[in-house]
C-alpha cells in the first residue's frame, strides 16, 4: 500500500485509504523489497513510511538467532502489520499468546528519507515488561520520526523462560547460556548496521534507548563485548545493570524443568528435551521462578556492575535517569486497599496508612543499623499512622534509584569523559483527564512515577497495555479493536487541533519536542545538547574531565524550556552522599556490590 490519504467527516471521524504501490516505490533491503504504508502528515511534522513486521532473525528454542540473510520471496515483502509478539503470558500465567517464529522489526522514516543522499540518525527502542513479557507493538514511534527527523526501529525479542532459561551443558560447552533475549537484541542491532541505509538511517548514528526493564537490556549493551561497535548512545529510562548468578539460573531451570518431566535420573536438565515442550506449557511457567538475563561467562564475562567497576565498557554516549516518583507505583500496590491497582482514580490512591513504628522497620531493612539514625533524619515519619509514611518510603527508594544511576553514571564518566548524562523526570502526562491508558493522565498522589516519560519521549500518548492499534491517530489497519480508553485521548475538541497534535495542550506538546529534541541529540551527534556543531555550552550538564557526575537535568514541562540543572538529586547533594555510604557498607559485607546492581 502507498500513501494513506486522510478523509474528514465530523470533527472526530476518520477515514483511512490506501492506494497500490510497486515495490519499486519503496525501500530495497538486502532481501529485496519492504513495502509499508505512508502516515499524513499533521502540525508542521513529516509524513511517515511505516514498516512493520520486517524479519530480522530466525531462531530455534534455546539457541542463538540466525541473522537473516534470505530473499524475500518474489523480491518484496509487505510490512504493513506489526508481526506476532514472542511467546508469552498474559497477567493470568494461564493465558498465554503470541509465537516463537517473532524476531520481526518495525521502522518508521520520514517520508522518502531512502531517496536522499543525506543519512539520518537512528534511534532504536527496547521495550521493557519484567523480563516475563512484552512487545514492541503498543510502541509507535511515528511522532519521533515526524517531528525530529531521524529513523526509528523497534523489535521483538525473546523473554520469560524461552528467552532467559539457562543450560548446564551449554556452560561446560563454553556457550553462551540465558541470553537468548539479549542475543536477540544484538542480532537486531546487526540487522540495522547492516539495513537501515536502505530506510535513510545513518549506521554509524545510532542510540538505542529503553524504558524498565528494556532500559536495564539497553545497560547490558554497553558492558557486553559482542555489542561493540553496535550502537554510539545509550539511553538508560529507568533503568539498572545487572544480570542474575548463573548458579540460580540453573538452579531455576532445574526447577522448571522437573516440573515438565526433562530432568534425568540424576537430576540434570535435558535441553533437547526442553526444547520439545510445547510452547504453551512452558510458557505457562513464566512466573514459577526469576528471569532475566544471565552472567554466563560468555555474553558477559563478569558480573555486568563488577564490568563496569572495572572499566570495561563499549565507548558510547550514554543517558541515565529515572522519574522523581519512580518507585511509587510498584511500592504503593503493596499498601493499596479495597483490590485496587495502580494508578487508581482514588484521590488518595486508596492507600492503607503506615504507622511511624512500621515505617522505622522498613528504614531499618533498607540501610541497616549504622545509617538508620541519619536516614530517619533525610526522610523523617509522620508520628502515628499515615499515608504520608507510605509515600516518605517512595521517596526513599526514588532517591537510592537516582544516586543509584548516578553512581553508574560516574563509573562510564571516568573511562569515556564527557560522555555519561543523568536525567530526573519531574513530569507526567496532564493535558487530557479522559485520556487513562496506561501510562498517561493519573491523578497527583501518585507523582512522576515510573513510565510516565515515554508518552513524551514517543511524542504522542502511549498505550503500554492495550497496544497501539487501539488509538485512532496513526491507525494500523482500520479493523483495529478500539477501547475509549485509547480513543478519548485524541482530543481536537479540546485542542483544538488534530493529528499528533490532538493529544496534547499547548505547554505538554512543547514538552514533548523538547524531551524528543534531547532523545534524538544523543543519536545525531553524542550529547543530548545539541544536534551538530556542539561548540557552546547547553543546558545539560557535561563532565568531560572524566570526572564524578554530579549533576543532573530536571525534564519539567512547568519549567523554562522544559528542564534545568540540579546537583544531584533536588539539588541536595547530601542525599547522595548518604546512599553513597549505605553502598559502601553493603560492598565490605559482600563479595561483590549489591545495591549497585
Amino acid at each position: 500500500m502507498n500513501g494513506m490519504r486522510l478523509l474528514r467527516a465530523g470533527p472526530l471521524v476518520l477515514f483511512w485509504c490506501a492506494v497500490a504501490a510497486q515495490p519499486a516505490q519503496w525501500p530495497h533491503t538486502s532481501g529485496g523489497s519492504v513495502i509499508g504504508i505512508t502516515l499524513p502528515a499533521s502540525a508542521g511534522g513529516a509524513e511517515v513510511d511505516q514498516f512493520l513486521g520486517v524479519p530480522f532473525a530466525r531462531a530455534e528454542r534455546f539457541q542463538p538467532p540466525v541473522d537473516f540473510h534470505e530473499t524475500y520471496p518474489g523480491g518484496s515483502v509487505k510490512a504493513t502489520m506489526w508481526g506476532p509478539a514472542c511467546m508469552q503470558v498474559a497477567g493470568d500465567p494461564t493465558q498465554t499468546y503470541g509465537s516463537e517464529d517473532c524476531l520481526k522489526a518495525n521502522v518508521w522514516s520520514p517520508r522518502h528519507a531512502w531517496q536522499t543522499e543525506k543519512r539520518l540518525p537512528v534511534m532504536v527502542f527496547i521495550y521493557g515488561g519484567s523480563n516475563q513479557f512484552g512487545e514492541a507493538e503498543p510502541y509507535n514511534m511515528s511522532a519521533l520520526a515526524a517531528f525530529h527527523n531521524v529513523v526509528c526501529v523497534s523489535f521483538n525479542y525473546r523473554t520469560g523462560p524461552i528467552g532467559w532459561m539457562a543450560f548446564q551443558e551449554d556452560v561446560d560447552a563454553h556457550r553462551s547460556t540465558g541470553n537468548w533475549g539479549i542475543l536477540d537484541i544484538q542480532s537486531a542491532l546487526r540487522w540495522v548496521q547492516k539495513e537501515v541505509a536502505a530506510f535513510g538511517g545513518d549506521a554509524s548514528h545510532v542510540a538505542i534507548h529503553g524504558q524498565s526493564s528494556g532500559a536495564g537490556l539497553v545497560e547490558l549493551q554497553y558492558v557486553s563485548p559482542q555489542s561493540a561497535g553496535l550502537f554510539q548512545g545509550a539511553i538508560s529510562e529507568s533503568g539498572s545493570l545487572s544480570a542474575m548468578n548463573l548458579s540460580i539460573a540453573l538452579a531455576s531451570a532445574t526447577k522448571i524443568a522437573s516440573s515438565l518431566g526433562c530432568v534425568t535420573a540424576t537430576n540434570k536438565v535435558n535441553k533437547t528435551c526442553m526444547a520439545r515442550v510445547p510452547a504453551v506449557n512452558l510458557t505457562m511457567t513464566t512466573y514459577s521462578a526469576p528471569w532475566s538475563p544471565v552472567t554466563d561467562g560468555v555474553t558477559f564475562p563478569l558480573a555486568p556492575q563488577e564490568l563496569l567497576r572495572l572499566g570495561r565498557v563499549n565507548e558510547a554516549t550514554v543517558v541515565l535517569g529515572a522519574q522523581t516518583n519512580d518507585s511509587n507505583l510498584f511500592l504503593f500496590r503493596d499498601y493499596t486497599k479495597d483490590g485496587l491497582d495502580q494508578p487508581n482514580d482514588r484521590p488518595d490512591g486508596a492507600l492503607k496508612p503506615l504507622s511511624a513504628t512500621q515505617y522505622g522497620f522498613q528504614l531499618f531493612s533498607r540501610v541497616g543499623p549504622r545509617h538508620v539514625a541519619k536516614a530517619i533524619s533525610l526522610y523523617p515519619p509522620v508520628q502515628g499512622s499515615s499515608i504520608l509514611n507510605v509515600h516518605q518510603l517512595g521517596n526513599v527508594e526514588s532517591d537510592q534509584s537516582h544516586c543509584q544511576i548516578r553512581h553508574r553514571a560516574s563509573l562510564f564518566n571516568k573511562v569515556h569523559p564527557g560522555r555519561a548524562f543523568t536525567y530526573r523526570f519531574d513530569y507526567w502526562y496532564t493535558g487530557n483527564p479522559n485520556c487513562t491508558a496506561v501510562p498517561n493522565y493519573h491523578l497527583p498522589y501518585l507523582g512522576a512515577a515510573h513510565q510516565d516519560e515515554v508518552t513524551f519521549v514517543l511524542g504522542q500518548p502511549n498505550f503500554m497495555e492495550d497496544g497501539s492499534c487501539c488509538g485512532l491517530w496513526g491507525l494500523t489497519t482500520p479493523d483495529c479493536p478500539h477501547l475509549t480508553r485509547c480513543e478519548a485521548c485524541y482530543a481536537p475538541d479540546r485542542f483544538g487541533h488534530e493529528g499528533y497534535r490532538a493529544y496534547f495542550n499547548d505547554k505538554e506538546w512543547d514538552f514533548a519536542r523538547t524531551v524528543g529534541t534531547f532523545w534524538t541529540n544523543v543519536a545525531a551527534s553524542g550529547d543530548p545538547n545539541c544536534r551538530e556543531h556542539c561548540n557552546t555550552k547547553g543546558p545539560w550538564p557535561k563532565f568531560a574531565s572524566g570526572g564524578e557526575v554530579t549533576q543532573n537535568i530536571v525534564l519539567n514541562a512547568s519549567l523554562p524550556g522544559g528542564a534545568l540543572a540540579e546537583d544531584t538529586p533536588h539539588g541536595r547533594p547530601e542525599i547522595c552522599a548518604f546512599w553513597d555510604a549505605v553502598a559502601a557498607d553493603a560492598e565490605r559485607q559482600h563479595s561483590e556490590p549489591a545495591l549497585y546492581a
